[in-house]
């Protein structure tokens, strides 16, 4: 007899969350894997579980009998239930078999340890609160902890940051609507950086802003390698969302016109970014850099210029014909 602990290991900086590479024959017609817990979660709404056709005898295959009762409990709305079939519908008729030695309120308690068991991200992941004129004093400690959390160290062997170093336990970003336009931040750990490429602002400037109705401010800590996608560079085309207008008129490389969730705004096969760094207009299809450049182009790109470059002879062609 072992405790759940000894196959089910929670040790996020090697992986392990709920399994540790082990298997095991136990109630079980066949060796399985041990399953890690940390979807469990996922799999809820499965409810109702048909009776056994000897209530004295053991569930075929479970080696054990599961408490009842067994009702038909009507529609399912998500889950498919647990063990390796999904069989058993709830956490707590799965805990109430005879390998468990526990009572009922021990039963919820395990249930309720289950459900909320870690999975590689930690509890702040997710939490977001909204600053308004006259809210700091619900919003502002939520913030302060979101900032603290998003400065202390997060074990994991998979979760890296943007540079595939050691991780936080999220990354905080704010969004608001600054003087009529979206505006993303991402804290650098010590300031907000904005998605133009500007300076940087301090935690007390960003806040003054939500003081202006209209520039109410939503901050989400985020998981960790997420924050410069979703606060600065949404297409992850290494132009900041700041740039990319999306008016469609090419102005400058800090007014570009295109679009941040693009990153290839005009489909020629160029990235928007390429295009800037060349030159030519990345909301012109028919306006692409020198051909030198193809021969790095994915075979989707080349597709793409190759549809582009014969849509724009297509419509030369018209043009000189309805000329004619």
């Amino acid at each position: 007899m072992t405790s759940c602990n000894g196959c089910h290991v929670l040790n996020a900086s090697q992986g392990f969350f709920g399994g540790a590479g082990l298997s095991t024959f136990d109630a079980e017609s066949q060796i399985f894997k041990v399953p890690h817990l940390r979807n469990l979660y996922q799999k809820v709404g499965m409810f109702g579980l048909a009776e056994p056709p000897d209530i004295d005898n053991p569930i075929v295959g479970s080696g054990t009998p599961f408490d009842g009762p067994y009702t038909h409990t009507g529609d399912q709305i998500r889950g498919f239930g647990y063990t390796h079939d999904g069989s058993v519908d709830t956490l707590f008729r799965f805990v109430s078999a005879a390998v468990f030695t526990i009572n009922n309120n021990q039963q919820s308690n395990l249930e309720a340890f289950l459900i909320a068991f870690d999975s590689d991200l930690a509890p702040i992941v997710g939490q977001q609160v909204t600053l308004t004129s006259s809210n700091s004093d619900v919003a502002g400690p939520r913030i302060d902890l979101m900032i603290v959390r998003a400065q202390t160290n997060f074990p994991s062997k998979v979760l890296v940051d943007l540079n595939g170093g050691p991780v936080n336990e999220c990354e905080l970003i704010a969004k608001l609507v600054d003087a009529g336009a979206p505006t993303g931040y991402l804290y650098d750990g010590a300031n907000f950086l904005p998605d133009d490429g500007g300076l940087a602002i301090s935690d007390t400037a960003l806040r003054n802003k939500a003081a202006t109705l209209g520039q109410e401010i939503t901050y989400t800590c985020v998981p960790p390698g997420s924050g410069h996608r979703m606060a600065l560079d949404r297409d992850e085309d290494t132009l900041l969302d700041g740039v990319e207008t999306g008016t469609g008129f090419f102005v400058s490389a800090s007014d570009t016109g295109t679009r941040a969730d693009r990153a290839d705004t005009d489909g020629d096969g160029f990235g928007d970014s390429v295009e800037v760094a060349a030159g030519t207009n990345p909301n012109d299809p028919l306006d692409f850099p020198d051909a030198a450049l193809v021969p790095v182009l994915s075979l989707w790109g080349l597709l793409a210029l190759a549809g582009a470059m014969t849509a724009g002879g297509l419509r030369a062609g018209r043009r000189k014909r309805i000329g004619g």
